[in-house]
């Protein structure tokens, strides 16, 4: 884990993202928030999504003691357990989110807010790969592989290697799940 403190380093980052003013942002880890405020100066929202309790505790308060002018353009949300993996959609719309809390989350990014939250009934998601047909595919704690599609509805359950974890890397090929 990496804090950003630096004010000419943070403001780098913006600036080569090319964040305007009607930007709505997601940011992931947004630890201290030295890059929370940078993008507050420029973009239209922020929404930070944070799973460290003390962090993200502390950083409503450090928005509003450093820059109260915009504290209504920020948010903060998500997941409560290790994010394991963050990817767009096949078509761009929305961001994925899967967690060790069981969740697989849709993000508007466009809004910056959470769109909907399913539970993989308590087993913690490890991986995530997206397919234009197929959906979202995902690996759990549970050795179960499950297809979602993009509204959210659970298609497939396969018990992959059942009692243990399935934990592997996830790749869609031609429409084609590979495990390694």
């Amino acid at each position: 884990q990496n804090f950003v403190i630096d004010a000419n380093t943070v403001r780098r980052i913006v600036r080569t993202a090319d964040v305007r003013p009607d930007d709505v942002v997601v940011e992931v880890g947004p630890g201290l928030g030295s890059l929370t405020l940078a993008l507050l100066e420029v973009a239209d929202r922020v929404t930070a999504v944070e799973i460290d309790d003390v962090l993200a505790g502390a950083l409503p308060a450090t928005i509003t003691a450093r820059m109260p002018q915009r504290a209504e353009r920020f948010a903060l949300e998500g997941h409560t357990k290790p994010v394991n993996r963050v990817l767009f959609s096949p078509d761009g719309a929305r961001l994925i989110s899967v967690s060790e809390d069981g969740t697989l989350r849709y993000w508007d990014p466009v809004r910056g807010a959470a769109e909907r939250s399913v539970t993989a009934g308590g087993a913690a998601l490890l991986d995530a790969a997206c397919s234009a047909k197929l959906g979202v595919i995902t690996s759990g704690a549970d050795g179960a592989l499950r297809v979602w599609d993009k509204d959210g509805k659970q298609r497939e359950h396969l018990d992959v290697s059942p009692g243990k974890v399935a934990n592997f890397p996830l790749l869609v090929i031609d429409e084609h799940v590979l495990l390694s």
